[in-house]
C-alpha cells in the first residue's frame, strides 16, 4: 500500500541480500498471515526470516522478470520451513543458476552462503501440473499425450526415480492401483512399506478396537488399502514437483526442459578466496577488502577489466548470463580454471527422486556425480537400516572415570578425512568396539579399533547387525560417495540396499582385502624409509667442512600473455604442484587471452619454487618451457634435484616462513630466498649426491603408485568376490 514501493507483479530485475537467521521475528512482523503462504507453518520463535524474502520476490516479480537473490545454503537442504521454500522455488520460478560461496565471502559472518538466479514463472504452470498429477493419480484418467504430453513427463520421472517406464504407466492404468511385480519388488516400493509401517497414523490404527475386531483377511485388505493410497499419494507430489523441475515451457503436445548451471566453488581459505577474487583485512590500517591477482586475477565470479570478450569462460559470470539467455550450454573448456567446479545440467539432475519422501533437496552436483556403486551380485541384498545401526552418542564422560593420563583421541572431520586430536574430556565411546565412522559431510571413513571421544556433529557412528564389521567397512567404502554440494549422505545411505553374503563369504573377502593393506602399508614404510634417506644425503654437507652456497640463479624473465591471446602457454600455478613431493599435477595449457597479469617464464629443468604460504613445500622441477604464477620463483640449477631436495627440507621451510611478511598474502620476498644458504656438495661429490637422490626419489615413485592404486584394487577385488 505505500506508494514508494512498487506494486506486486511489475518488478523486472530484483537484487537481494536479506538478513538471516533474526530470532522470534514473527513477534514484531505487522503483516496479516495471508500476506505468505509460508508464515503460518513459522513458529512464533522461528528465525528463517529469509524464507519471506524469497516468497515476497515470487509477488514483486512480473512473468519473465529476474532476481538474484543471496541466501544461506541450508536453504538447499534443510528440513521444515526450508523444504516448504523449496516447492515454493519450484512453483514459482525456473532456477537459472546457482552459485556456491562459502565462509570467506563476508567480512561481519562465516555463514556458507550461494546466489540463487531465478526467472518468474507463470502460475499457470503449477495449476497445469497439478491438475495433470490429479488426473493421473487420482482420477486415473490415463496419458493425454495430444494435448499435454503427459507420458513423456511419466517416462522422465519413472526414469529419474529408478523405476521401469513401462511398469510405471501400467502401474497408473491399474483400477486397483495394484502395481505390477516389477514395481512392488523395487527398493523404493519396499522402502515405502517400511516408511508406512512406522507412520504413527499405522502404529494407532493397529491398536484402535475397530481394527482388532476385523477377521485377519479384512485387516490385510484394509491395511494393503492404506498403503496404496500412502505411495500414490507421495508419487504424485514427487511426480509434480519433478514436473516443475523438468518443465521450462510448455508447446502444443511437447515440454522444452529446465536446465540450471551451477558453480561449486573449492573446499578451504585458499580456494575460496581465489574463487571469490578477493580477501578481507582485519589488520590495524588495512583494514577491508584486498584483491586477488594471483591465481586468477579478479577471482573467478566475473572479469571487471575485460568486458568485451566474446567468451570469457573461464568466469561464472559468462554461464550465468547465457543460462538466462536460453544459450545452448557448452561444455566448460579443459583449458578453463572452472572446467570441475561448472556444469550445466538439467534441473532434476541435482535432486534426488529414488527416496520414499519428498525433501526436494537441492545439490549443488547432479545425480550421476553423485551415483553409488551398483553391484552385480548372486547374493542377498538387505536394506542400509538391516545391516548398520546408529550409536547413540554417550554422555560426556564424568571427569572421575577419565584415565589418569587425562588425553582420548578425539574423532572429528575435517576437510577430506576423518581425523583425530587428544583432549581431556569429550563423549567418550570405550565399548562395542570396533565401530565404523562415517563423515556425513566428508563422506569419510574411519574403522575404530581403539576408545574415543566424539567431536563435533555430523559423525555418524555405526555398529553392524547383520555383517562382520571390518566387510561392513569395506562394503560402504566401495561406494565411493563424493563429498560435492551440500548433500547430506547419511540421508542416501539409509534409503540403499546392500548385497550381504554368508559370513565365510565375507571373511574370504576381508582376507584378500587386509592382503591389499598389508601392502600399502610396506609401501608406506618404504616411503618414510626413501625420505628418511634423502634426509641423510642432504644433512652430510651440512658438516662444517663442507661448503655452503647462497641461491642466486633466479631466471626474471617476465611475459604479458594477453599480448598474445590466440598464444598456447603452459601454465603453473601453485595449485598445479603437490605439496611435499614435487608432483606436477597436470597443469594445463591454456590461451593467453584468460591469463591477465604478467607471467614469469620457465625453461625445462628450472626448479619453481613457491613463495606464498602456506606453499613453501611446494617446489617442482618443469617437465617443458611455460609460464608461472608470480608466487612461484624460477631457479636455474646445473643440478636441478639436488636444489629441489634442499628446498624441500622442513630447516629451510622453517626459516623460509620465519622471513614472511605481508598480512593478507604473507609471502617470502625473492632476495630472501636468493641470499639464503644451503648446504652444498664439492664439485666431486655432486653427480654421486644426485644420483643417490634420484635412486630414493624411484622408490618414492614406485611407494606412491603401489598407494595410488590400493583402493581401486580393494574395490575391486570386494566386487569380484560379490559375483
Amino acid at each position: 500500500t505505500n506508494p514508494l514501493l512498487p506494486r506486486m507483479g511489475t518488478v523486472d530485475v530484483l537484487i537481494a541480500n536479506p538478513p538471516y537467521s533474526i530470532a522470534s521475528f514473527k513477534q514484531h512482523l505487522d503483516v496479516p498471515s495471508r500476506a505468505y503462504t509460508l508464515l503460518p507453518h513459522l513458529t512464533s520463535t522461528a528465525s528463517e526470516i529469509e524464507t519471506l524474502f524469497v516468497e515476497r520476490a515470487a509477488q514483486l516479480l512480473r512473468e519473465g522478470g529476474i532476481a538474484g537473490l543471496i541466501l544461506p545454503s541450508s536453504i538447499l537442504s534443510s528440513h521444515g520451513i526450508y523444504r516448504r521454500t523449496r516447492a515454493l522455488l519450484l512453483e514459482k520460478f525456473l532456477l537459472r543458476g546457482i552459485v556456491e560461496l562459502g565462509g570467506s565471502t563476508f567480512i561481519a559472518t562465516t555463514t556458507n552462503t550461494i546466489v540463487l538466479f531465478l526467472e518468474r514463472r507463470p502460475d499457470t504452470d503449477y495449476d497445469h501440473l497439478s491438475i495433470r498429477a490429479d488426473a493421473l493419480f487420482i482420477e486415473g484418467s490415463g496419458p493425454r499425450d495430444k494435448d499435454f504430453a503427459d507420458s513423456d513427463l511419466l517416462r522422465a520421472y519413472a526414469t529419474a526415480a529408478g523405476l521401469d517406464p513401462d511398469a510405471y504407466l501400467q502401474w497408473l492404468a491399474d483400477p486397483n492401483q495394484e502395481p505390477p511385480a516389477t514395481l512392488a519388488g523395487t527398493a523404493l516400493f519396499d522402502a515405502y512399506a517400511d516408511a508406512f509401517d512406522a507412520l504413527p497414523a499405522t502404529r494407532n490404527r493397529k491398536k484402535q478396537a475397530s481394527f482388532k475386531s476385523q477377521p485377519a483377511a479384512e485387516q490385510e485388505t484394509e491395511k494393503r488399502g492404506r498403503l496404496l493410497h500412502y505411495i500414490r499419494d507421495l508419487e504424485r507430489e514427487k511426480f509434480l514437483y519433478f514436473s516443475l523441475a523438468y518443465v521450462a515451457r510448455f508447446a502444443k503436445g511437447q515440454v522444452l526442459p529446465q536446465r540450471t548451471t551451477t558453480v561449486r566453488q573449492g573446499r578451504g581459505r585458499v580456494s575460496e578466496q581465489a574463487f571469490l577474487g578477493y580477501s578481507w583485512s582485519t589488520r590495524k590500517g588495512r583494514e577491508g577488502m584486498a584483491y586477488a591477482r594471483e591465481p586468477y586475477d579478479g577471482g573467478l565470479l566475473y572479469s571487471p577489466e575485460n568486458r568485451d570478450r566474446t567468451d570469457p569462460a573461464d568466469k561464472a559470470a559468462h554461464h550465468i548470463r547465457a543460462a538466462f539467455l536460453g544459450v545452448a550450454p557448452n561444455a566448460v573448456p579443459e583449458s578453463a580454471p572452472l572446467h570441475e567446479t561448472c556444469n550445466v545440467a538439467g534441473t532434476p539432475a541435482y535432486m534426488d527422486f529414488t527416496r520414499n519422501s519428498c525433501e526436494l533437496a537441492i545439490s549443488l552436483a547432479t545425480a550421476e556425480e553423485s551415483a553409488v556403486t551398483e553391484f552385480q551380485t548372486r547374493y542377498e541384498s538387505l536394506p542400509f537400516l538391516k545391516i548398520f545401526a546408529a550409536v547413540k552418542p554417550p554422555a560426556k564422560l564424568p571427569q572421575k572415570q577419565i584415565e589418569p593420563s587425562g588425553k582420548y583421541t578425539v574423532i572429528d572431520q575435517s576437510v577430506n578425512d576423518i581425523a583425530g586430536y587428544t583432549s581431556d574430556a569429550g563423549h567418550v565411546i570405550t565399548e562395542d568396539l570396533p565401530l565404523i565412522l562415517f563423515g556425513d559431510h566428508t563422506c569419510a571413513l574411519k574403522f575404530a579399533t581403539e576408545p574415543f571421544a566424539q567431536g563435533a556433529d555430523g559423525l555418524k557412528i555405526l555398529r553392524t547387525l547383520a555383517a562382520d564389521r571390518k566387510f561392513a567397512y569395506y562394503l560402504l567404502q566401495s561406494l565411493r560417495l563424493q563429498p560435492r554440494g551440500y548433500q547430506r549422505h547419511y540421508s542416501l545411505l539409509k534409503s540403499l540396499t546392500l548385497p550381504l553374503p554368508p559370513l565365510d563369504v565375507q571373511r574370504r573377502i576381508v582376507a584378500d582385502l587386509e592382503g591389499v593393506e598389508a601392502s600399502e602399508a610396506r609401501a608406506q614404510n618404504a616411503m618414510a624409509a626413501a625420505r628418511a634417506a634423502i634426509e641423510r644425503v642432504i644433512a652430510e654437507q651440512c658438516r662444517q667442512t663442507q661448503p655452503v652456497r647462497a641461491l642466486c640463479s633466479l631466471v626474471e624473465q617476465k611475459l604479458q600473455p594477453q599480448d598474445i591471446p590466440d598464444g598456447d602457454f603452459y601454465h603453473i600455478g601453485l595449485e598445479h604442484i603437490q605439496s611435499g613431493t614435487g608432483r606436477l599435477l597436470a597443469p594445463p595449457t591454456v590461451k593467453g587471452a584468460s591469463l591477465k597479469s604478467a607471467k614469469g617464464t620457465f625453461a625445462e629443468g628450472d626448479v619453481l619454487y613457491g613463495r606464498l604460504r602456506p606453499y613453501l613445500n611446494k617446489v617442482a622441477i618443469a617437465d617443458r618451457p611455460g609460464i608461472c604464477s608470480t608466487f612461484a620463483m624460477a631457479l636455474r640449477c646445473e643440478t636441478a634435484l639436488l636444489l629441489q631436495a634442499v628446498l624441500l627440507r622442513p630447516s629451510f621451510v622453517d626459516s623460509a616462513t620465519a622471513k614472511m611478511t605481508g598480512a593478507t598474502h604473507p609471502t617470502v620476498a625473492k632476495d630472501d630466498v636468493l641470499d639464503s644458504e644451503v648446504p652444498w656438495p664439492l664439485p666431486q661429490d655432486q653427480q654421486r649426491v644426485v644420483n643417490e637422490l634420484a635412486a630414493e626419489w624411484e622408490r618414492i615413485a614406485e611407494a606412491e603408485a603401489e598407494i595410488a592404486a590400493a583402493p581401486e584394487r580393494k574395490r575391486q577385488l570386494l566386487l569380484d568376490g560379490l559375483k
